[in-house]
């Protein structure tokens, strides 16, 4: 595919790929009332993105929403997880938390449950040792020796 065809110029010596410009408008077709300013290199300070997503609010000020190096599909989902008229972020944010809570409880249980294990069969052994993985992959050794008093040792 022939590069030069698929370049647009938006202001002298910038380009943008025609990519770009179906990201912005989709932008503006979801969200009439946000756009897409391109800043000029050397406007900004050395981190700046070359792209701004601004609102224009009610009163006629655009404000900026966020900044991007890219345009691309990432903007519009960013977009529409922020947008509170489509859906309740909140609410999802709290669903989000609830699950990643649930996922932490369940992992606690998994590492009591293999730890409960591990001093059940420590404790039936009558003599010699056992040795188990840690879950940094370090082997402890529980020496049933009564000399020892029961010592654990890593390897």
């Amino acid at each position: 595919m022939d590069v030069q065809k698929r370049l647009i110029q938006i202001a002298e010596g910038a380009y943008v790929e025609e990519d770009v410009l179906r990201i912005v408008d989709k932008i503006r077709e979801a969200y009439p009332h946000i756009r897409v300013k391109y800043c000029e290199p050397g406007t900004g300070d050395f981190n700046s993105a070359p792209y701004k997503i601004v609102e224009v609010c009610r009163d006629g000020i655009e404000r900026v929403v966020f900044d991007v190096w890219e345009l691309n599909d990432l903007v519009l989902e960013r977009l529409y997880a922020s947008d509170t008229l489509k859906h309740d972020v909140l609410a999802q944010i709290d669903r989000n938390n609830a699950l990643v809570r649930k996922n932490q409880i369940r992992q606690f249980k998994e590492s009591m449950e293999d730890a409960t294990d591990i001093v059940k069969h420590v404790l039936q052994r009558q003599a010699g040792s056992y040795t188990f993985p840690r879950d940094d992959g370090a082997i402890v050794k529980v020496d049933g020796d009564p000399t020892h008093k029961h010592k654990v040792i890593e390897k």
